[in-house]
């Protein structure tokens, strides 16, 4: 009994290695060029075109991005190859080297990704790109060896026969491709820093760095022109400052895109409350102050008081500190002697 399985358990490993496409580490294709436009690498935007068998279509991006987690290849398998569609396989190169004719190209490079096609009306390619994807193989979805980098684009894609046999029809057959990006759930986000009036001011971060306190959940902001990776979802800046106005704004973040998040630096003010009888003239640092107006709003700062009662005036300095308010007051009162 023990004998029986264990060559029971020897045959399934061989029939399994047996079956298994192999792995090959370069190739060398020949065939026409066919002509792909660049993949866009902005969320949710995606190519379509016909591959013929045999031909060689260059996948390449339009630009580099740090969101992709991947990219992701289907092919439509048309009715005449369905029947014979284990004896065509998909390729992928990678650093390939390219010398053409006038009709065909010589394509050589490593092999990314080989496998036959299996017998259904579609099936999924897929290439990681991130340190970090998601990408995962399944029943309909092929998954190359390893991941790429940006640098190593364009891939080589090409669907061929790789067994005798084949009807001529199902050779001169063409594949739907659809390829498209795909992202991780994740943006990012570029701090601008704006003046009340609402000129751009982030160049002076460093004039400001000691008093204030960026901060976008638990990232602490000490550049703001460095962007910050976010999840995608709703987030909080907050500016907190012993001297400025704390602030709070919400934004979005959505996937595969850079937000850019304005928030305003506005010095607090602090109020001074004037209490003096009628007919006092009060002057601020020179400036007259309206009699009807009983509360000043001031700036952070030293100040020089002065109040003028006919020929009399008596002046008093005051310090404005962030966040604290005043009140000034002048009394008059008379004082009676006896001899």
């Amino acid at each position: 009994m023990m004998r029986w399985m264990t060559a029971s358990a020897v045959l399934a490993f061989v029939l399994l290695h047996v079956t298994a496409p192999a792995v090959r580490a370069g190739e060398t294709l020949r065939g026409p060029m066919a002509r792909i436009p660049k993949l866009p690498t902005e969320s949710d935007q995606s190519i379509e075109f016909d591959l013929k068998a045999g031909e060689i279509g260059p996948v390449e991006l339009e630009r580099g991005s740090r969101f992709l987690d991947g990219v992701e290849i289907e092919i439509r398998i048309p009715d005449s190859v369905r029947s014979y569609a284990d004896s065509f396989g998909v390729y992928i190169l990678l650093g390939a080297r390219i010398s053409a004719d006038r009709n065909h190209a010589r394509v050589s490079g490593e092999t990314l990704l080989f496998e036959t096609l299996p017998r259904t009306r579609r099936v999924f390619v897929q290439v990681p790109i991130h340190p970090d994807h998601r990408l995962r193989a399944s029943a309909d979805t092929f998954l190359a060896r390893r991941r790429v980098d940006g640098g190593d684009f364009p891939l080589m894609l090409s669907i061929r026969p790789v067994m005798k046999g084949v009807p001529s029809a199902a050779r001169a057959a063409s594949f739907a491709v659809k390829i498209r990006t795909l992202f991780r759930e994740e943006g990012a986000a570029r701090v601008r820093l704006r003046d009340p009036a609402g000129n751009d001011i982030t160049e002076r971060f460093d004039d400001y760095v000691e008093e204030i306190t960026l901060t976008i959940g638990d990232h602490a902001i000490e550049d703001p022109q460095q962007e910050i990776v976010l999840p995608t979802g709703l987030h909080q800046i907050r500016l907190q400052s012993e001297r400025y106005v704390d602030r709070t704004e919400t934004f979005g973040v959505e996937r595969g895109t850079t937000q850019t998040v304005g928030i305003t630096v506005e010095e607090e003010t602090s109020t001074v409350s004037i209490d003096a009888p009628l007919g006092v003239e009060m002057f601020v640092n020179g400036e007259r102050v309206d009699p009807l107006d009983r509360e000043l709003e001031l700036a952070p700062g030293d100040y020089t008081v002065l109040f003028r009662f006919g020929e009399y005036t008596i002046s008093r300095s005051l310090k404005i500190e962030p966040k604290r308010d005043y009140k000034v007051s002048l009394s008059l009162d008379i004082l009676i002697e006896e001899d």
